[in-house]
């Protein structure tokens, strides 16, 4: 079950607003962005140290 289904069901028991729903989707989705952007910036160091060792 994903983060979206989770929402989704809180709002049809009522426990959350649709306002809500939205605002925690808006909220999380740049957090997971900045996460996959950091473990690119990560991964590409890596790459590049193994790429300079191979050209010495």
């Amino acid at each position: 079950m994903c983060f979206e289904d989770s929402l989704h069901e809180k709002y049809e028991r009522g426990e959350i607003s649709l306002v809500d729903k939205n605002a925690s989707i808006s909220i999380g989705e740049p957090f997971l962005l900045g996460i996959v952007f950091i473990f690119s910036l990560i991964y590409g160091a890596i790459y590049d140290m193994i790429i300079a060792k191979e050209n010495k």
